[in-house]
């Protein structure tokens, strides 16, 4: 993991020059090997590992990525990319087309809680599976994002939004990871969630921009 995340910063390093680069990680690694990725450009999030696991590890990816996009707030950031480290971007004109996206496909519905448009990519985002909004990729509005991530853990979420009980499935649908994230958001955003693929694709059509992974 270390030798591939450190080839895709050697990458970014050249193709996103003067970006702000998080790896927000947990304390239990190794801090030595990570600590050797910080630069000027690069800061690294030691997070206090979870004493307790979450359905798919779903409170991990919270506040790891709440975190770090905390940090990247306070240093003034307006969108992120948020990615896993085991992928890797090699398009170096990534910035300029994912703002050219967000201006080129503004949100269709008035809506007074976001932004515009999160970005997602085709891989690991299925029609056919309700909420299924990937969770290896997303750019978008930094505030958008927060509130997608926001930091309130699993259990408590799916009580305050209905989900239902542990382990929690809606419509056949396990309720965990993205779907849990997708869900929560349109819950947020919209106040009503119906679980049924007329609500999925409409959410789709309406919150998101779905990228080809090639691309």
């Amino acid at each position: 993991m270390y030798k591939f995340l450190n080839e895709t910063l050697k990458i970014y390093n050249k193709i996103f020059p003067d970006t702000l680069i998080i790896i927000s990680t947990w304390d239990r690694e190794d801090k030595e090997k990570i600590s050797k990725f910080i630069n000027k450009n690069t800061h690294v999030i030691f997070n206090e590992t979870l004493d307790y696991k979450s359905p798919g590890n779903t409170d991990n990816q919270i506040i790891s990525t709440y975190n770090a996009l905390i940090y990247a707030k306070k240093n003034g950031i307006e969108y992120c990319i948020k990615q896993r480290t085991d992928f890797r971007i090699n398009k170096n004109n990534i910035k300029s087309y994912l703002i050219s996206l967000i201006k080129t496909f503004p949100l269709t519905k008035k809506n007074d809680f976001i932004k515009s448009r999160i970005i997602i990519t085709s891989l690991g985002t299925f029609k056919y599976r309700l909420f299924s909004a990937s969770d290896f990729f997303l750019f978008g509005n930094i505030e958008d994002l927060l509130l997608y991530f926001d930091k309130e853990p699993y259990k408590k979420s799916i009580i305050k939004y209905n989900f239902g009980n542990l382990p929690c499935f809606q419509n056949e649908t396990p309720v965990i990871s993205e779907i849990f994230l997708s869900a929560r958001y349109l819950k947020k955003i919209e106040n009503k969630l119906e679980w049924s693929l007329d609500q999925w694709w409409q959410s789709l059509e309406e919150f998101y921009c779905v990228i080809d992974s090639s691309s």
